[in-house]
C-alpha cells in the first residue's frame, strides 16, 4: 500500500466508527479522544501489516510526542488532507502539555476541515465536526509517510549520481512536487523518492 492508500484507510476506519460510543468499542478511558485515534491507527496497522502506525497512546500529548519521534509521521508545510491526524488546544494556555484533543481529518475544502473524533462533549460517541482551517484552536496536524530507503543510484556510464540527501531543493520545488502529489498525478519514480525523503527530513 502506498502513502495515499494508508492515509485513506485511516480516514475510512475513522468514518466506520461514526455513531459508535466508547462502550460499543470497549474503550477504557473516560477521556477517549486519543484512545479512539489509537484504535483507528492500530486497526490500520493490522490491516496493512505496518508497524509505522504504532504511535498510539491514551494521551494527546504523548501521542503527539510519539508521532514526532517516528520516521513515519511528519508535520507538513501545507493544509491538512484526508487521513491526517489533527491536534487541538482549546484553552490556548502556555503550558507543558498543551494539547487537549485529537481527531482524524476526513475531508477539507477551501475554508474548512471536517474531522472524525470522540469525546465527552459528544457523549463519548464518534462524530464528525467541522472547523475553519484557520482556527487558533488547531495546534498541529501530522501526516503518515512511509520513508524511502536511502540508495545510491549509478548511471549507465558508471559515473556515480548524487544521492537524494546531497541534492538541495528549494521550497518552490518542494511545494510544486507536493501539489502534483495532491492532484494524484503519476510522478517519475526518482522524483517521488526524492520528495518522500525530503518530507521525512523537513
Amino acid at each position: 500500500m502506498n502513502n495515499n492508500d494508508i492515509r485513506n484507510l485511516i480516514a475510512q476506519e475513522a468514518e466506520k466508527r461514526i455513531g459508535m460510543n466508547r462502550f460499543n468499542l470497549e474503550y477504557k478511558c473516560e477521556e477517549t479522544c486519543a484512545e479512539g485515534v489509537s484504535d483507528v491507527l492500530n486497526t490500520v496497522s493490522s490491516i496493512s501489516n505496518n508497524d509505522g502506525l504504532n504511535v498510539t497512546s491514551v494521551s494527546c500529548n504523548t501521542m503527539y510526542s510519539n508521532m514526532t519521534q517516528s520516521p513515519n509521521w511528519y508535520e507538513p508545510n501545507d493544509w491538512m488532507i484526508r487521513g491526517d491526524v489533527i491536534f487541538f488546544d482549546w484553552n490556548l494556555i502556555d503550558e507543558d502539555r498543551p494539547l487537549d484533543h485529537v481527531g482524524i481529518v476526513v475531508s477539507t475544502n477551501e475554508n474548512d476541515v471536517t474531522y472524525a473524533n470522540i469525546n465527552g462533549s459528544s457523549h463519548n460517541t464518534w462524530t464528525l465536526q467541522t472547523m475553519n482551517k484557520n482556527s487558533c484552536n488547531i495546534a498541529y496536524w501530522l501526516r503518515y509517510l512511509n520513508p524511502v530507503p536511502e540508495t545510491t543510484l549509478t548511471a549507465t556510464n558508471e559515473t556515480a549520481r548524487p544521492t537524494a540527501h546531497s541534492i538541495v531543493l528549494n521550497d518552490d520545488i518542494y511545494n510544486m512536487i507536493h501539489r502534483l502529489q495532491e492532484l494524484r498525478l503519476e510522478l517519475d519514480s526518482t522524483i517521488q523518492s526524492l520528495f518522500e525523503i525530503i518530507c521525512k527530513n523537513k
